[in-house]
């Protein structure tokens, strides 16, 4: 029965380096995908990124406008107030209050 025993399979290291480099070969597109994959992620971010620096930039000019806008108002109401307690004050002394 000794001979009918199965022979042991010999090393065969050019078998193990070819399996190797495949499986080298299939790390390194994998990665090369993802690495692609992120750069697209990337792109997709900076074009977002720049639209909203865009919509900020309106934003803020917008609200320096408001602001100056708020400002003159301001300028008028106070004006008008002082205008009206003038008026006020010498009417009161007109009437004798």
């Amino acid at each position: 029965m000794a001979g009918k025993k199965g022979k042991t399979p010999a090393y065969d290291s050019e078998r193990e380096t070819r399996v190797l480099l495949e499986q080298v070969n299939k790390s390194i597109s994998l990665i090369a995908e993802q690495h692609g994959e992120m750069n697209k992620n990337i792109g997709e971010i900076k074009t977002r990124l720049g639209n909203v620096e865009s919509e900020l930039g309106t934003v803020k000019m917008a609200v320096m406008e408001n602001s100056r806008k708020i400002d003159r108002v301001e300028k008028k109401l106070d004006t008008n107030i002082d205008n009206h307690e003038k008026r006020i004050t010498k009417v009161e002394e007109k009437i004798g209050i």
